[in-house]
């Protein structure tokens, strides 16, 4: 818990939590400007953004709160400072676990603020709105939708995105690792991101519960089942944090041992 509260002191104190969650809601709200003057409604402009570059943008915004963090310990020598005075697991495990959660509350909170935003300015959804009778045949969290609950949808929304920025957060922080330079380490796993999208794109309709794009935007509900794709995109986000967590404690390992 100290090594926990360490990082989320620094994380504070850098005010770059302030940049990502301030990247992520500009970026959607100059989509949104871009975009004005077509159907007016919460839920088609909360979609429309989603789709191109502005959701990749907000994914960088979200991985560059916290993501080089390692890469400054290890090149400054401070990581062995904080080691000595408990362990190489609770300190990874530790750091981890910001840059995690970093990426995930800039991403929730951006996304979320800006649904606000629009809220302010336009109704929930339009009358006979088509976009609202294709999120509730075939989008996420439909029960949610269906009952009109909107503030509570978008917030599952927002964890649901959180959870993927988390996960590539962690990616840039093991590439970090290996790579000094900064604008490589925020934007390769953004771009391995995108071409992934790309490959598994033309997956037969039975099989895209493997597409990570479709696992976690709200247009799609890949097991056609509510509670069973959130769990889905949960689970896939700790398979994530596991993998990159253990490839970040063995990077770490490794650099203690070759000192």
């Amino acid at each position: 818990m100290r090594y926990l509260y360490a990082n989320l002191l620094r994380i504070r104190r850098s005010r770059r939590c302030f940049l990502g969650i301030g990247g992520v809601f500009f970026t959607l709200l100059f989509a949104h400007v871009d975009n004005k003057g077509s159907l007016e409604s919460v839920l088609f402009m909360s979609q429309y953004i989603l789709d191109g570059i502005p959701f990749f943008m907000c994914m960088i915004f979200s991985i560059l709160t916290y993501s080089d963090s390692l890469c400054e310990d290890v090149r400054s020598k401070y990581y062995r400072l904080e080691i000595v005075r408990g362990s190489t697991k609770k300190y990874c495990v530790s750091r981890i676990l910001s840059i995690f959660f970093s990426a995930f509350f800039s991403m929730m909170l951006g996304y979320l603020f800006f649904v606000v935003f629009l809220k302010l300015q336009f109704p929930w959804k339009m009358p006979q709105d088509s976009v609202f009778d294709g999120l509730v045949r075939s989008g996420a969290f439909r029960a949610v939708l269906q009952s009109e609950h909107y503030l509570f949808y978008y917030i599952l929304v927002s964890i649901q995105l959180g959870i993927l920025a988390g996960v590539l957060a962690l990616f840039s922080a093991c590439i970090s690792l290996k790579i000094r330079n900064r604008m490589l380490i925020y934007t390769i796993p953004v771009v391995f991101f995108y071409f992934l999208t790309n490959a598994t794109y033309r997956l037969p309709q039975k099989m895209q519960y493997l597409e990570l794009y479709k696992i976690y935007i709200p247009s799609y509900n890949v097991w056609n089942n509510d509670l069973l794709s959130f769990l889905w995109a949960l689970a896939i986000g700790i398979l994530g944090t596991l993998c990159f967590g253990s490839c970040i404690f063995h990077q770490i390992k490794g650099a203690l041992e070759n000192e």
